[in-house]
């Protein structure tokens, strides 16, 4: 499936450029791909990173509305993550747009997306979108293009994208005359509705589940003795519909394929079972005769469930029973490992948190190793005391207790499902630095009206809270453990989170940091511990972290020359004066004397208006193209500036430094710095303004020293 876009006049920017220069948050960690466009209200067609193009069509914007995108970068993936239901996972990087505050799109954008390769055997691909509520939803209208893996669709608002792969689902109707449906879904896989099976019209849904055998391989592995006469299984078949009554009025024959790889020859009778998942969550076989072809296998059913063919041993069906609900159980399970690295620096302390699947382990170690990462590999089983406070060491718990709180053994694997949520908090004497990040666009500093509302009602709840306590009232509530968060997506080679951290007090001696990872049990939900590693930390580490070097001794202060003692001189006798004709009120004198026009001053240039000023002043904003709206400079000599920078390989200051010197030529001296003070007050960036005016006032240059403090 392709989309044909309209060829319309476009408008070059530099935003080309920063799409071929990632903007890095450190040198030691992944790329976060992002770029700022101006369609202003010509509109243009522009390219994203990672292959993707965004159209704008004319007034669809204002002309000085800034559009800022971002690919979601790995730091930050979980909060941006879109909630995956057990038939789900992410198939796309996380995709963000914002625009400047107030500003609205006035008419719909083309975009088109890319999305990693999928399985449509069994998924479909699917573009969600976050609404006003912030809660992710369809996307409606999209067309796929699997030769450029690229997602086309039509958006009247711009928010967060995302691609989603979704089990493919077939539903039709179904009505009380009864009727034979062939399903599209797989071949030879057919329902026979017999006459007055339903009493009323119902729609039904046929859903297959694929079978991991790569998967299947392992768990048959670990458990060698219960799968002794297990030889095959076919992918899981789920029917269901919306009928008020779950069993049927008469019996509805289900036909199945018989895969493959079950063998050419005619299927015995002996070896071959069909299973059905029952409401309890166990596996039983169809007590139902069945009637086994080549290719199909049929059955009569009373009521819809999830159904899969065994094969066996002979005469073992029944052992079938035993394996498959270890197969469903381990079916989407991904074999993962949490890794933990740390950088601790004399006067920075930095660990970070990772999770990523078995093949793609070593990998991740490498590359973090070769960044200046140390990996933390002391790590602590947390032993499950619940069996000794429940009984006495006298006596013993029963068997099936002690089934049920068995600790999660370190010498396994660890095994999470696509999207699940690992939940991690680190404890010790340290605590998280708060680090201000740079402004990055207009609307990083802005806050929406939902997250204002959360931030009053939290005020005005802990200010009843003091009230209550001040009259001795205090309401008892258990504080909810928080804890951090991280996300498998095997789409993506791994996700992780970083933090800074700094001790809490000043003591010069060891200390630990334990951090503790948890999943939840899919059956309970409850939380248990997967893993346990502890950081150790130094003496000499924190008197490091601490230490500030002396301040140099002032240089003692030269003696003071002696005064020289005044000479006399001697009074000279003063000339003998001499009267010249006074010429006031001679009106050709004045006429002769006096200019006829005023010469004017010619304003000498600030300093803050020099070539290393304006350098300094550009390696702190680097965000040329806003400024250059605000300067009002025409978009032809922007984009003229924007083909010399890709021409030239010039990079962000290069460019925000020639867009400075263009408009210092244009303007006259003494109109410079207040003009640029208001432009830069206009895009966010009052600080800097202040620091301009500043400097100005005081006669001095701009130093890269004005923006460290």
């Amino acid at each position: 499936m392709t989309s044909k876009m309209t060829k319309t006049k476009t408008k070059k920017t530099i935003s080309v450029d920063i799409k071929l220069k990632p903007v890095v948050k450190e040198k030691d960690e992944e790329d976060s791909y992002s770029c700022e466009m101006t369609p202003g209200k010509k509109g243009g067609d522009y390219t994203l990173p990672l292959n993707g193009k965004i159209l704008f069509l004319g007034n669809s914007l204002g002309r000085r509305d800034l559009v800022r995108f971002e690919v979601v970068s790995p730091w930050q993936r979980h909060n941006h993550m879109p909630v995956l239901k057990e038939s789900e996972k992410l198939c796309s990087e996380i995709f963000v747009f914002k625009i400047s505050p107030g500003a609205r799109l006035k008419s719909n954008v083309t975009l088109e997306l890319p999305y990693y390769e999928a399985d449509f055997n069994y998924y479909d691909l699917f573009v969600k979108t976050k609404d006003s509520l912030g809660q992710w939803v369809d996307v409606d209208d999209f067309q796929l293009d699997n030769a450029t893996q690229r997602a086309h669709f039509e958006a009247s608002y711009l928010d967060t994208f995302a691609v989603i792969g979704r089990l493919k689902i077939e539903t039709f109707d179904i009505s009380p005359a009864g009727c034979i449906y062939n399903a599209k879904i797989a071949k030879y896989t057919s329902a026979r509705f017999p006459k007055k099976a339903t009493e009323s019209a119902i729609m039904c849904g046929i859903q297959i589940y694929p079978v991991n055998h790569d998967r299947l391989h392992i768990t048959k592995s670990e458990n060698q003795q219960i799968f002794h006469d297990f030889i095959a299984i076919s992918d899981f078949f789920e029917f269901k519909h919306n009928g008020t009554k779950l069993d049927f009025k008469r019996a509805v024959t289900l036909k199945l394929p018989v895969p493959d790889y079950f063998g050419d020859k005619e299927q015995n009778a002996d070896e071959i079972a069909v299973l059905e998942k029952t409401n309890k969550g166990t596996w039983q076989i169809i007590e139902s005769p069945i009637k086994i072809t080549r290719q199909t296998l049929s059955f009569d059913v009373r009521q819809f469930s999830r159904y899969c063919i065994g094969k066996c041993k002979a005469q073992r069906q029944k052992r079938l029973e035993e394996v498959l609900p270890l197969i469903d159980e381990n079916n989407n399970k991904i074999k993962s490992e949490l890794l933990t690295f740390i950088k601790f620096e004399e006067k920075r302390w930095r660990f970070l948190t990772t999770v990523t699947t078995k093949p793609t382990e070593n990998k991740v170690r490498k590359k973090w190793k070769e960044w200046g990462w140390k990996e933390v590999e002391k790590i602590i089983e947390e032993n499950n005391n619940n069996e000794e406070k429940m009984f006495p060491r006298s006596r013993r718990a029963p068997r099936y207790m002690q089934q049920e709180i068995k600790p999660l053994s370190l010498s396994k694997d660890l095994e999470l499902l696509e999207g699940q949520t690992v939940y991690f908090k680190y404890t010790g004497e340290v605590k998280e630095v708060e680090v201000k990040e740079k402004r990055q666009n207009l609307e990083e500093d802005k806050k929406d009206d939902s997250e204002r509302y959360a931030e009053n009602m939290e005020k005005e709840t802990d200010e009843i809270k003091d009230r209550l306590g001040a009259i001795g009232i205090k309401k008892e509530e258990k504080e909810e453990e928080k804890f951090e968060e991280l996300y498998l997506v095997t789409s993506h080679e791994n996700s992780y989170r970083h933090f800074e951290i700094e001790p809490l007090a000043t003591d010069e001696k060891d200390m630990t940091v334990k951090i503790n990872f948890h999943t939840n049990d899919l059956a309970t939900q409850a939380k248990r511990v997967a893993k346990t590693v502890v950081i150790d930390i130094t003496a000499k580490m924190v008197h490091d972290y601490f230490y500030v070097e002396p301040e140099p001794e002032p240089e003692a202060e030269p003696e003071p020359e002696p005064t020289p003692e005044p000479e006399i001189i001697e009074p000279v006798q003063s000339p003998r004066s001499m009267k010249f004709r006074s010429f006031e009120g001679n009106e050709s004198f004045m006429r002769l004397t006096t200019p006829k026009k005023n010469v004017p001053k010619i304003p000498r240039e600030s300093k803050v208006m020099t070539g290393r000023s304006l350098m300094n002043l550009a390696r702190e904003i680097e965000q040329g193209l806003t400024l250059a709206v605000y300067l009002d400079i025409p978009d032809s000599s922007i984009t003229g500036i924007g083909f010399d920078a890709l021409s030239n390989g010039l990079n962000l200051v290069d460019v925000t430094y020639k867009i400075l010197l263009l408009w210092k030529r244009k303007i006259k001296r003494e109109e410079q710095v207040d003009s640029l003070a208001e432009s830069l007050r206009q895009m966010g960036r009052s600080d800097v303004a202040d620091i301009l005016i500043e400097r100005h006032k005081l006669n001095l240059e701009i130093t890269p020293e004005c923006f460290s403090c």
